[in-house]
C-alpha cells in the first residue's frame, strides 16, 4: 500500500491540473485584451485632445469672422478650405479672409496614420509555460 497511488487521486490531479490550466489561459487572455483596449484607449484620448486643441483655436476665428462658413460639401477639395488635422472636418473657409498677395506655403508631406488596435482575442497564440 506504501508508495502506490489510486486510480482517484490521479484523476482528480488531471483534472486539477486542467483546471489550473484554463484559468492561466483565460487570465493570459484577458491581460491581452486589456492591453488592447487600454492602447486603443490612450490612441483615441490623444485624438481628442488635439481636436480639442483645434476647436479651441478655431471656433474664436469662425465666430469674428476671421474665417467665414462654407458652402457645400464639396468646398472639401477647395484649397481655401480649413480642414481638422485629426480627423478631417471642415472648419471653414479662408478665401474671403486673406489679401490679394496671399500665396500657401508648400507644406511637407506627413504620413498620417492612425494606429488604432483591433480588439481581438489571440488565444490561439499563447500556449502555458508549464
Amino acid at each position: 500500500m506504501f508508495g502506490l497511488v489510486s486510480k482517484k487521486s490521479l484523476e482528480a490531479e488531471e483534472e486539477n491540473s486542467e483546471y489550473w490550466k484554463n484559468q492561466y489561459n483565460q487570465k493570459t487572455e484577458e491581460k491581452v485584451n486589456l492591453e488592447l483596449e487600454n492602447q486603443h484607449l490612450k490612441t483615441e484620448n490623444s485624438n481628442l485632445q488635439k481636436k480639442l486643441k483645434e476647436l479651441e483655436f478655431f471656433v474664436p476665428k469662425i465666430k469674428n469672422g476671421e474665417i467665414k462658413k462654407v458652402v457645400s460639401k464639396e468646398c472639401e477639395s477647395c484649397e481655401y478650405c480649413v480642414k481638422s488635422s485629426v480627423d478631417n472636418s471642415i472648419y471653414g473657409c479662408k478665401k474671403h479672409c486673406v489679401c490679394d498677395d496671399y500665396k500657401e506655403q508648400s507644406k511637407p508631406i506627413v504620413n498620417n496614420i492612425n494606429h488604432i488596435i483591433p480588439y481581438y482575442p489571440y488565444s490561439q497564440y499563447f500556449k502555458p509555460y508549464i
